[in-house]
Protein backbone atom coordinates (compact mmCIF):
# COMPACT_ATOMS: atom_id res chain seq x y z
CA UNK A 1 0.00 0.00 0.00
CA UNK A 2 2.60 2.56 0.88
CA UNK A 3 4.10 1.79 -2.90
CA UNK A 4 1.19 2.86 -4.50
CA UNK A 5 1.08 5.91 -2.56
CA UNK A 6 4.31 8.02 -3.96
CA UNK A 7 2.70 7.15 -7.32
CA UNK A 8 -0.31 8.62 -6.51
CA UNK A 9 1.14 11.67 -4.92
CA UNK A 10 2.77 11.58 -8.52
CA UNK A 11 0.07 11.36 -10.33
CA UNK A 12 -1.94 13.97 -8.72
CA UNK A 13 0.77 16.65 -8.86
CA UNK A 14 1.47 15.74 -12.79
CA UNK A 15 -2.65 16.46 -12.83
CA UNK A 16 -2.60 19.60 -11.47
CA UNK A 17 0.53 20.88 -13.55
CA UNK A 18 -1.03 19.89 -16.41
CA UNK A 19 -4.36 21.40 -15.82
CA UNK A 20 -3.09 24.84 -14.46
CA UNK A 21 -0.04 24.79 -17.21
CA UNK A 22 -2.02 27.51 -19.35
CA UNK A 23 -2.15 29.69 -16.56
CA UNK A 24 1.64 29.16 -15.46
CA UNK A 25 3.30 28.62 -19.26
CA UNK A 26 2.98 32.31 -19.67
CA UNK A 27 4.43 33.22 -17.15
CA UNK A 28 7.32 30.73 -16.74
CA UNK A 29 8.16 30.28 -20.65
CA UNK A 30 6.39 33.12 -22.57
CA UNK A 31 6.19 33.17 -25.91
CA UNK A 32 8.71 35.68 -28.45
CA UNK A 33 7.12 37.26 -30.77
CA UNK A 34 4.61 40.03 -32.34
CA UNK A 35 0.86 40.79 -31.35
CA UNK A 36 -2.47 39.75 -32.94
CA UNK A 37 -5.61 40.87 -33.15
CA UNK A 38 -8.56 38.61 -32.97
CA UNK A 39 -12.61 39.92 -33.62
CA UNK A 40 -15.40 38.07 -33.04
CA UNK A 41 -17.71 39.99 -36.36
CA UNK A 42 -21.27 39.09 -35.27
CA UNK A 43 -20.98 42.54 -34.20
CA UNK A 44 -20.04 45.25 -36.48
CA UNK A 45 -19.57 47.17 -33.68
CA UNK A 46 -16.98 45.16 -32.07
CA UNK A 47 -15.11 45.08 -35.56
CA UNK A 48 -15.14 49.10 -35.46
CA UNK A 49 -12.95 48.66 -32.38
CA UNK A 50 -10.81 46.15 -33.40
CA UNK A 51 -9.39 48.19 -36.51
CA UNK A 52 -9.26 51.32 -34.83
CA UNK A 53 -7.13 49.56 -32.18
CA UNK A 54 -5.11 47.99 -35.01
CA UNK A 55 -5.20 50.53 -37.14
CA UNK A 56 -2.45 52.43 -34.47
CA UNK A 57 -0.25 50.17 -35.17
CA UNK A 58 -0.86 48.25 -38.12
CA UNK A 59 2.30 45.89 -38.20
CA UNK A 60 -0.16 43.53 -35.84
CA UNK A 61 -1.84 40.69 -37.54
CA UNK A 62 -5.48 41.19 -37.73
CA UNK A 63 -7.60 38.49 -37.67
CA UNK A 64 -11.65 38.20 -38.31
CA UNK A 65 -13.68 35.85 -37.09
CA UNK A 66 -17.21 35.40 -37.83
CA UNK A 67 -19.22 33.35 -39.75
CA UNK A 68 -19.63 33.55 -43.77
CA UNK A 69 -22.82 35.63 -43.93
CA UNK A 70 -21.03 38.33 -41.50
CA UNK A 71 -17.75 38.05 -43.49
CA UNK A 72 -19.08 40.62 -46.17
CA UNK A 73 -19.91 42.98 -43.58
CA UNK A 74 -16.79 43.05 -41.97
CA UNK A 75 -14.78 43.52 -45.26
CA UNK A 76 -16.58 46.40 -45.86
CA UNK A 77 -15.75 47.76 -42.75
CA UNK A 78 -11.72 47.19 -43.94
CA UNK A 79 -11.76 48.58 -46.94
CA UNK A 80 -13.41 51.55 -45.94
CA UNK A 81 -10.36 52.31 -43.74
CA UNK A 82 -8.29 51.95 -47.14
CA UNK A 83 -5.26 50.14 -45.75
CA UNK A 84 -2.46 49.65 -47.76
CA UNK A 85 -1.51 46.42 -49.23
CA UNK A 86 1.21 46.09 -46.38
CA UNK A 87 -0.81 46.25 -44.08
CA UNK A 88 -3.11 44.14 -45.68
CA UNK A 89 -0.63 41.23 -46.17
CA UNK A 90 -1.37 41.13 -41.92
CA UNK A 91 -5.18 40.44 -42.37
CA UNK A 92 -6.60 36.95 -42.14
CA UNK A 93 -10.79 36.23 -42.07
CA UNK A 94 -11.48 32.78 -40.32
CA UNK A 95 -14.94 31.38 -40.24
CA UNK A 96 -14.22 28.48 -38.76
CA UNK A 97 -16.40 27.17 -35.13
CA UNK A 98 -19.83 27.25 -34.72
CA UNK A 99 -19.80 28.76 -31.30
CA UNK A 100 -17.11 30.72 -28.90
CA UNK A 101 -14.79 27.61 -27.73
CA UNK A 102 -14.83 26.49 -31.58
CA UNK A 103 -13.95 29.86 -32.63
CA UNK A 104 -11.32 29.84 -30.36
CA UNK A 105 -9.63 26.62 -30.36
CA UNK A 106 -9.70 27.03 -34.17
CA UNK A 107 -7.72 29.73 -33.64
CA UNK A 108 -5.04 27.96 -31.70
CA UNK A 109 -4.69 25.32 -34.69
CA UNK A 110 -4.44 28.66 -36.72
CA UNK A 111 -1.50 30.07 -34.92
CA UNK A 112 0.35 26.65 -34.28
CA UNK A 113 0.09 25.81 -38.18
CA UNK A 114 1.50 29.18 -38.72
CA UNK A 115 4.16 29.61 -35.66
CA UNK A 116 7.24 29.08 -38.26
CA UNK A 117 6.04 32.47 -39.72
CA UNK A 118 3.69 33.41 -37.53
CA UNK A 119 5.42 34.47 -33.77
CA UNK A 120 3.15 35.76 -31.76
CA UNK A 121 3.31 36.12 -28.36
CA UNK A 122 0.42 38.14 -27.37
CA UNK A 123 -3.39 38.40 -28.80
CA UNK A 124 -5.61 40.98 -27.74
CA UNK A 125 -9.36 39.69 -28.27
CA UNK A 126 -12.08 42.08 -29.04
CA UNK A 127 -15.61 41.30 -27.89
CA UNK A 128 -18.60 42.82 -26.25
CA UNK A 129 -18.42 43.50 -22.78
CA UNK A 130 -20.71 40.91 -21.38
CA UNK A 131 -19.15 37.95 -23.71
CA UNK A 132 -15.18 39.18 -23.02
CA UNK A 133 -14.70 37.56 -19.87
CA UNK A 134 -16.05 34.00 -21.04
CA UNK A 135 -13.97 34.66 -23.84
CA UNK A 136 -10.92 35.63 -22.33
CA UNK A 137 -11.74 32.62 -19.78
CA UNK A 138 -11.24 30.51 -22.72
CA UNK A 139 -8.63 31.70 -24.17
CA UNK A 140 -6.54 31.58 -21.70
CA UNK A 141 -6.52 27.86 -21.92
CA UNK A 142 -6.54 26.94 -25.42
CA UNK A 143 -3.50 29.72 -26.14
CA UNK A 144 -1.77 30.23 -22.88
CA UNK A 145 -0.27 26.52 -22.67
CA UNK A 146 1.23 27.60 -25.70
CA UNK A 147 3.00 30.74 -23.54
CA UNK A 148 0.31 33.28 -25.32
CA UNK A 149 -0.54 36.03 -23.16
CA UNK A 150 -4.05 37.29 -23.64
CA UNK A 151 -5.72 40.16 -22.73
CA UNK A 152 -9.62 41.85 -24.50
CA UNK A 153 -11.01 44.75 -25.59
CA UNK A 154 -14.36 45.24 -24.20
CA UNK A 155 -17.12 47.18 -26.57
CA UNK A 156 -19.54 48.85 -24.75
CA UNK A 157 -22.52 47.05 -26.13
CA UNK A 158 -25.62 46.85 -24.40
CA UNK A 159 -25.94 42.84 -23.94
CA UNK A 160 -27.03 41.17 -20.44
CA UNK A 161 -24.68 39.06 -18.64
CA UNK A 162 -23.91 36.01 -19.25
CA UNK A 163 -24.67 33.28 -16.68
CA UNK A 164 -21.69 32.29 -14.82
CA UNK A 165 -22.60 28.81 -15.49
CA UNK A 166 -21.50 29.16 -19.19
CA UNK A 167 -18.10 29.86 -18.60
CA UNK A 168 -17.62 27.47 -16.46
CA UNK A 169 -19.07 24.70 -18.98
CA UNK A 170 -16.76 26.78 -21.78
CA UNK A 171 -13.53 26.47 -19.70
CA UNK A 172 -14.46 22.70 -18.80
CA UNK A 173 -14.49 22.14 -22.98
CA UNK A 174 -11.47 23.70 -23.46
CA UNK A 175 -9.68 21.35 -21.37
CA UNK A 176 -10.81 18.23 -23.32
CA UNK A 177 -9.93 20.12 -26.01
CA UNK A 178 -6.60 20.35 -24.56
CA UNK A 179 -6.58 16.50 -23.77
CA UNK A 180 -7.88 15.34 -26.92
CA UNK A 181 -8.27 17.76 -29.66
CA UNK A 182 -11.95 17.69 -29.81
CA UNK A 183 -13.70 20.86 -28.64
CA UNK A 184 -17.01 19.14 -26.86
CA UNK A 185 -19.55 19.51 -29.92
CA UNK A 186 -20.98 16.78 -31.25
CA UNK A 187 -19.31 15.89 -35.03
CA UNK A 188 -22.46 16.96 -37.06
CA UNK A 189 -22.50 20.49 -35.12
CA UNK A 190 -19.10 20.89 -36.37
CA UNK A 191 -18.18 23.31 -39.72
CA UNK A 192 -15.10 22.66 -41.58
CA UNK A 193 -12.57 25.45 -41.46
CA UNK A 194 -13.09 27.59 -44.29
CA UNK A 195 -10.07 30.27 -45.10
CA UNK A 196 -11.67 33.56 -46.83
CA UNK A 197 -8.21 35.54 -47.05
CA UNK A 198 -5.16 35.47 -45.66
CA UNK A 199 -1.87 37.81 -46.10
CA UNK A 200 0.63 35.55 -44.83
Amino acid sequence: MRCREPAALVAIAAAGVWLSWPWLAPRLWPAAGGEAIVVFAEDPRRTVAALDLWQQDPSRQLVIQGFPSLQGIARRQLAARQPGPAAMARVTTLTCGVDTVGQLTCLADWIRRRRQTLALGQVTLVSDRAHLPRVLAIAEIVLGGAGIRVQGLGVPIDEPAEHPLRRLRDQWRAQVWRATGWDGRPAFLQRQPLLLHQGQ
